[in-house]
């Protein structure tokens, strides 16, 4: 039982010094990623400005791009703090380094789930206009859309109330030099507000969030397979001949030689905005799968992460997910720049010609697919 315990504490000490190590490259990784989704963010506020603030959509994208854009900025110090620490462990700091590192981290907290929020309530929004549109499309007015947007910030911030006030500045002074210096403060009571924070926002409030993107997210791929098998059908019809054309039967073949559509089908800007929303809610899931698998786990092991034994997988499972998370609120601006013609055509006006010289201009409608 000796020779184990000592073989386990060496294979513990190996992968922490290798996770020490890889330390540096995922700081450094975490800052690149800040700054592109602080530009990416910029940019999409800037177009979504310009577009105008008349549909539900663009105002959800809108309100999503800033929510992310000021999670990033709250987690810049952080950054620059983790990366001087990691690079140079000997650096003097002129305040506690704590203050760098915890300070923001809850308010951080609250954008990120403001946005998740967001993500959700896009999704919700377009299954329901999916599955009755004539009933909900008039329902999400760009003021309602507005009014429900900050309750769901209100929403965030109150459920993230008690951990907000764990953190706080405090004076002391230096026995040694007799100097006054600040510090990061902890509330005293600060491990039961953290307990009843695990319970509630990292379980039934993640897993109600998670539970609904994935469900709203196999609606919107069933409609987009409905979308996609209708076009496919109704183009075989099109391009069928006159002998063809007069041998088919009465009914689906002939209303789509026709043109005319079931009202199960999606009109060509309709479709992209259910196939943006679609991969905003697959990235989302996919980014918050490393978040919920630990909080699944700290629900079965309360203990996980207390111990020499999972200490160490705790630090690096945290690690992946804070990078998903960052990557989460920083590619959005590839999705809206493949599946949104209108947000293609603005952002091509505002950047240089030669980024985009070895690519096809947008057309007024959208790419031909």
């Amino acid at each position: 039982m000796e020779n184990f315990t000592k073989v386990f504490t060496s294979e513990i000490q190996i992968f922490l010094d290798e996770f020490n190590v890889l330390k540096i490259f995922i700081y450094q990784l975490w800052f690149a990623i800040i700054l592109f989704g602080l530009a990416s963010n910029t940019l999409n506020i800037t177009v979504f400005v310009s577009l105008g603030l008349k549909d539900s959509v663009t105002v959800t994208l809108l309100f999503l791009s800033v929510s992310d854009l000021i999670n990033l900025l709250l987690n810049i110090p952080m950054a620059i703090a983790r990366c001087i620490g990691e690079t140079y462990p000997d650096h003097q700091w002129p305040i506690d380094r704590n203050i760098l590192y915890y300070l923001l981290y809850w308010p951080a907290v609250v954008f990120y789930d403001f946005s998740s929020f967001i993500a959700v309530f896009l999704a919700v929004v377009r299954c329901l206009c999916v599955a009755r549109p004539l009933r909900f499309k008039s329902m999400f007015t760009p003021g309602r859309t507005v009014t429900i947007l900050l309750s769901l910030f209100l929403a965030a911030f109150i459920f993230r109330g008690p951990v907000l006030v764990t953190n706080s500045l405090g004076w002391a002074v230096n026995p040694r030099t007799n100097a006054t210096f600040v510090y990061l403060r902890h509330l005293d009571n600060s491990e039961e507000l953290f307990k009843v924070n695990d319970i509630f926002n990292r379980n039934i409030v993640s897993w109600m969030a998670y539970i609904t993107a994935i469900t709203c997210l196999v609606i919107l791929t069933s409609s987009l397979l409905a979308a996609s098998r209708f076009r496919q059908s109704a183009q075989v019809a099109n391009n069928a001949g006159p002998a063809d054309i007069r041998q088919s039967t009465p009914g689906a073949g002939n209303s789509a030689v026709k043109g005319e559509r079931p009202d199960s089908s999606l009109s060509g800007k309709d479709l992209q905005v259910v196939q943006s929303v679609t991969l905003i809610c697959a990235v989302f899931i996919v980014s918050q799968l490393p978040f919920q698998t630990i909080s699944m786990v700290r629900l079965f092991q309360p203990g996980f992460g207390f111990n020499e034994k999972t200490r160490v997988a705790l630090r690096f499972a945290n690690h992946i997910s804070n990078t998903c998370g960052y990557l989460n609120a920083s590619v959005n601006i590839f999705l809206y720049y493949r599946f949104n013609s209108r947000y293609r055509k603005t952002l091509c006006s505002f950047l240089p010609k030669w980024i985009f010289a070895s690519q096809d201009s947008p057309t007024e409608g959208g790419s031909k697919r």
